[in-house]
């Protein structure tokens, strides 16, 4: 298994307009999100899929490639 890193899920709009709000993952602690706010923000954001397995319900997620950091 490889390092696992601290960070928080953040609820995020959708540029579509068609598609609803989204959670991504975002490094670092959440008591610093003001951090992440902002114009100047960079952070990656990484949309989170979840997956659920049909006989007992158990739900992983996984992060999707990074996107760059959207208010």
């Amino acid at each position: 298994m490889a390092e696992m890193k601290k960070g928080f899920f953040y609820v995020r709009n959708s540029e579509h307009p068609i598609f609803y709000n989204y959670v991504v993952w975002v490094e670092g602690e959440k008591e610093k999100i003001t951090e992440f706010m902002g114009t100047n923000a960079n952070a990656p954001q990484y949309p989170v899929t979840p997956y659920k397995c049909a006989n007992c319900g158990y739900i992983e997620h996984y992060a999707d490639p990074a996107e760059e950091w959207r208010h």
